[in-house]
């Protein structure tokens, strides 16, 4: 009896030290896992935002310039430049300007807040990982390359066609014929019958 009591007392004293080395390393992993992933501050999620507007921003001012294009050309075509018509339609396009320009740092915002959850995520995967092996070796091993990947800026959407209201003659003679003309394309006539010549 006395055998089989020593026995369980360093069968039970050998699944202590075990569980106590095994906790070891997982708090090791852990530390790794903190070390690799330490990167992700509010700061880099700051730059995350900024980098999205770098990529936007400048799209967004090239088809507002070619829009404007086309609105004037539209514009003078039609022989309505400097007529309250044509004003108005320039305004139009600039509140399109303003709220797509407010639009995009919405998504600038959502972009970086999403790059944070993703690294979350892998993070919480990671040290699940961990718990389950108890491998610090590997813990240290795969967050040092899941890091490496998340810390370059993932692929955006594109922004998409921001101005098609803007971009054809069609559009505004339609805001014309709202406006009591029968129309400005070649071949239609005004109230008057007369035809438009471009």
């Amino acid at each position: 009896m006395c055998m089989s009591g020593g026995g369980s007392s360093a069968a039970a004293a050998a699944q202590r030290e075990d569980a106590a080395n095994r906790q070891a390393r997982v708090s090791e992993g852990v530390k790794s896992i903190d070390k690799n992933f330490g990167k992700f501050t509010d700061s880099f999620y700051d730059n995350t935002r900024r980098d999205y507007l770098r990529y936007a921003q400048p799209q967004l001012n090239y088809q507002f310039k070619n829009a404007h294009g086309n609105v004037l050309a539209d514009l003078a075509r039609s022989g309505r430049i400097n007529t309250s018509a044509g004003a108005n339609r320039l305004a139009d396009l600039q509140r399109q300007r303003d709220l797509q320009g407010g639009a995009i740092m919405g998504r600038a915002e959502d972009f970086s807040n999403n790059h944070r959850k993703q690294v979350n995520q892998e993070k919480r995967s990671l040290v699940s990982a961990l718990n389950a092996s108890g491998d610090s070796s590997q813990a240290a091993n795969l967050s040092a390359q899941s890091a490496g990947v998340l810390a370059g800026m993932p692929a955006p959407n594109p922004i998409g066609q921001l101005f098609t209201n803007f971009s054809a003659l069609g559009a505004i003679d339609a805001d014309a014929k709202r406006n009591g003309y029968r129309g400005l394309l070649p071949g239609s006539r005004n109230s008057n019958s007369q035809t438009i010549i471009n």
